[in-house]
């Protein structure tokens, strides 16, 4: 059956003499696998079409779940050239497909998410800001449509002591130490909650360095937690 959907390429290797071999997230069938046979030929219809982070518009013969899905076609749906120019752009860019390359199974589908990914790659492209804040957003998003939401409290009065600590079980912050818990600041806390709940505003908060490999080891240990599913964010090696 042929079928057609909006993609992001998530990665994408050459196999064989001329076909390339590439992970998808689509908006109507999740992540799947697929082969595009002569992709590296000079006379290939698909060029440089099937890069990571590319949005396209692709075609493809559907096949069992568990083969290699065939494309037939592909289109660029949106350019966004300054993921491909600007290091640090690119590399929360990348992040963003690592993060759903290496979470979700196959065949997961959720157009919220696909939504999420071109809402941040919109944002990121246009920005003239430091793009940590847009990374921060997707990640909170993302757990919250996997079910994992991070807990922040009722309001942003809860932030009245010097430092709290994060409970990976629960998901929620805590003012009293918690033996499994991370120590996060009051003024970490609070830029986070305004990332999450005001994205509007999120060119007026400034994650240093140190507070983002904070937020990462955060990350990594709460989805290790729910999720049994090791994500170490290897695009992130050249920002931190």
């Amino acid at each position: 059956m042929i079928q057609t959907t909006e993609a992001i390429v998530l990665t994408s290797k050459n196999y064989s003499e001329s076909s390339k071999i590439i992970h998808l997230f689509s908006k109507d069938f999740g992540k799947f696998s697929a082969i595009a046979k002569g992709a590296t030929s000079p006379k290939s219809k698909f060029g440089k079409l099937l890069q990571p982070t590319n949005y396209l518009l692709i075609t493809f013969y559907q096949k069992a779940q568990n083969q290699l899905q065939l494309i037939t076609n592909a289109e660029i749906v949106e350019n966004f050239w300054n993921l491909h120019t600007d290091i640090q752009k690119s590399a929360y860019s990348f992040a963003i497909i690592e993060t759903i390359y290496k979470l979700f199974d196959d065949y997961y589908e959720n157009k919220k998410v696909f939504d999420l990914i071109i809402d941040c790659y919109k944002k990121l492209n246009v920005s003239d800001k430091e793009p940590i804040a847009i990374f921060i957003y997707f990640i909170l998003k993302i757990l919250d449509y996997s079910g994992y939401d991070i807990d922040f409290g009722s309001s942003t009065g809860l932030f009245i002591n010097a430092k709290y600590y994060f409970d990976i079980s629960n998901g929620c912050f805590s003012e009293n130490k918690i033996s499994n818990g991370i120590e996060i600041s009051n003024d970490l806390l609070g830029k986070i909650f305004v990332i999450k709940n005001k994205i509007e505003d999120y060119e007026k908060t400034s994650i240093k360095k140190k507070e983002l490999i904070q937020l990462v080891n955060l990350f990594q240990r709460y989805i290790k937690e729910h999720t049994d599913k090791n994500i170490f964010w290897d695009s992130l090696e050249i920002v931190l």
